[in-house]
């Protein structure tokens, strides 16, 4: 989770050992995913995903291709969005 958002924001990592693109593919278990790409080229990898259900099951599978083209997939990953028990915030 990412510290001060919504429960359901989740900020994912990974590395690879040479300098490759970002993507995931996540969704609800049961569901089709939705792709998330980003084609700079790196080695450390970041995506953050916003706007999911509380107290839901997902999964996230993570690829990244280098400039030969070599692709690299991460094993299926579930988890547990937490429920958001955080009070309402009063502003202006």
């Amino acid at each position: 989770p990412v510290q001060g958002k919504p429960t359901s924001t989740q900020n994912i990592t990974w590395t690879t050992n040479v300098p490759s693109t970002s993507n995931i593919n996540y969704g609800k278990v049961g569901s089709n995913g939705i792709d998330v790409q980003d084609s700079k080229m790196t080695t450390s990898h970041e995506v953050t995903i916003s706007n999911l259900e509380d107290d839901s099951e997902y999964y996230i599978v993570a690829q990244s291709r280098d400039a030969d083209g070599n692709l690299a997939v991460s094993d299926r990953q579930q988890f547990r969005t937490a429920l958001d028990t955080r009070p309402p915030t009063v502003s202006d």
